[in-house]
């Protein structure tokens, strides 16, 4: 792994991993009963879409590449293993519904119009009505379809990471003053025609680029900065990130997390000299952060499998069960298919 990827980011992306899939696990086997202890850690998605806009301005003003070339790398790196998700999680259903008949199940009221629109990624769009088959991948079609309007803040240069700082303000404050509620959610319109998560996904995404802006400026004055004020900054915005997620319930408040996620974003882009960076750049997190991606997307089929055919187990043991299934059908989709799949996609599309 590369000196510019080595940083205490890698641990902080299996830590916003598995806090998103438990959240969706907890769901339907709360931890404990007639209580969900993790009704906001749905907020650690954000801490995916800030990262993804940071390392986009990041990579684009190291090297110049055209918006096709954006659109084509982004496909070829979310598409192998977001497919295999679309494709298995319906053999849970099809199994327990239709006598294991995948077609039939497609034919079923409105699943195969939303199965050709999630299949392209472009479910987000609303051509569906903002169905989706496999619902945590609503944040890889959102990501994917916002990717041309942040290219275009970015390649601005100068004023491209103020404006998007000012953009991801008014986005976020419109969505909220629309809605009425900080539970931004998969589906539904803002001012009617609007998907809103797109506007989650555009707002966190220029959020990224205005960080990089910040990171960009202040590299220099945060590599002189002790370390052990480093740690120590770090250590609030991490417990923050943590605090925000776990045992809260949903308000607008708790969107403040942006504020320590881009603080701990900047941080451990820097020099990582504090000691939280130390310990999660850990090479022995480098293999979980590898499968996070895959461990994202089958965390819906893990959890509707449990749903579906142990409907009766219970804690600590389901969430066990759960993890363990997760953690391996991340490792067989990202080894046996998202490679594959990837090398032949660069072969095909890239060169």
């Amino acid at each position: 792994m590369s000196n510019e990827k080595r940083n205490g980011l890698i641990g902080m992306r299996v830590i916003a991993t598995l806090g998103i899939a438990l959240y969706h696990f907890e769901l339907s086997f709360p931890f404990i009963e007639g209580k969900q202890i993790m009704s906001t850690a749905y907020m650690f998605v954000e801490f995916f879409l800030v990262m993804s806009g940071f390392f986009m301005a990041m990579t684009l003003s190291r090297k110049e590449k055209t918006l096709y070339r954006v659109m084509i790398d982004r496909f070829v790196r979310l598409w192998p293993a977001y497919i295999m998700g679309l494709i298995l999680l319906p053999v849970v259903y099809a199994i327990t519904w239709f006598n294991g008949d995948y077609v039939e199940w497609l034919k079923d009221g409105s699943h195969f119009k939303s199965y050709i629109v999630e299949f392209i990624m472009l479910q987000c769009t609303g051509i569906s009505g903002l169905k989706y088959i496999n619902g945590p991948s609503w944040y890889v079609s959102a990501m994917f379809i916002c990717t041309p309007i942040v290219y275009v803040v970015i390649r601005l240069k100068k004023i491209g990471g103020a404006l998007a700082g000012v953009l991801s303000t008014v986005i976020y404050l419109l969505a909220f003053y629309y809605l009425k509620e900080p539970d931004m959610p998969m589906e539904g319109f803002i001012f009617g025609y609007i998907p809103a998560p797109l506007f989650r996904a555009s707002a966190g995404m220029l959020l990224g680029v205005a960080a990089y802006s910040i990171f960009d400026t202040l590299k220099l004055v945060i590599d002189k900065i002790p370390s052990v004020i480093v740690t120590f900054v770090e250590g609030i915005f991490i417990c923050c990130i943590l605090r925000m997620c776990y045992f809260r319930q949903s308000s607008f408040i708790n969107w403040l997390i942006l504020i320590p996620i881009v603080g701990i974003i900047i941080l451990m882009m820097a020099e990582n000299r504090g000691v939280f960076s130390k310990v999660l750049y850990s090479k022995k997190l480098d293999y979980f952060a590898e499968i996070s991606y895959s461990f994202y997307i089958m965390q819906s089929f893990c959890s509707n499998f449990l749903s579906c055919f142990l409907p009766d187990i219970k804690q600590p043991y389901s969430t066990l069960f759960y993890l363990l299934l997760n953690f391996g059908m991340a490792v067989i989709v990202h080894e046996v298919f998202e490679r594959s799949i990837s090398c032949f996609l660069k072969k095909c599309v890239l060169f």
